[in-house]
């Protein structure tokens, strides 16, 4: 049962017309300031903070970047949730093991990402930097985005999963 606070009622109808389809928190938990007079704040490490959270196009993409970087059995509550990408952190950096890589998102993204529709994951290989680029190119029906690119860094010298941030938006 969802507890209900009369006072928070007009605000969250104001903001659910006004607003954003998709919320989700950001994954660095930043903070942000709480700018509502008819919130009442309690001192916090900023005051007047709250977590940050990512809108639509932002929370999708934090999603499928969470999506990346669990491991199967790292949910409690969803031991199946995630793709196992550290399993080619000591595997050759080539085109092979790209390939798996690419497949492994695919698979990963259509079964636990329904909000997006994959058009392509082209995963490039660069031994020389140990890491591999991988671009995604999705498709967001809801927000009515087509080839959206993505582009991820998946480094196997620090085991750290990024996203780039000059995303662009063709609409092919």
């Amino acid at each position: 049962m969802a507890i209900r606070i009369k006072s928070l009622e007009k605000i969250a109808a104001d903001k659910s017309l006004n607003d954003s389809i998709y919320r989700d928190l950001t994954l660095d938990i930043g903070l942000k300031r709480i700018n509502n007079s008819n919130v009442l704040v309690y001192p916090t490490p900023v005051l007047g903070a709250d977590i940050q959270i990512s809108e639509d196009l932002a929370a999708i993409v934090n999603s499928l970047q969470n999506l990346f970087t669990t491991s199967k059995g790292q949910r409690v509550l969803f031991p199946e949730y995630g793709l196992n990408l550290r399993a080619y952190i000591f595997q050759p950096i080539v085109e092979r093991t790209a390939a798996l890589i690419g497949r492994t998102i695919l698979e990963g993204i259509e079964k636990w990402e329904t909000r997006v529709v994959v058009k392509r994951v082209n995963v490039i290989a660069e031994p020389d930097d140990n890491q591999y680029t991988i671009e995604i190119i999705i498709d967001i029906p809801v927000l009515n985005l087509k080839s959206f690119r993505t582009p991820f860094v998946f480094n196997m010298k620090s085991d750290s999963f990024t996203v780039v941030h000059e995303n662009t938006n063709n609409n092919n």
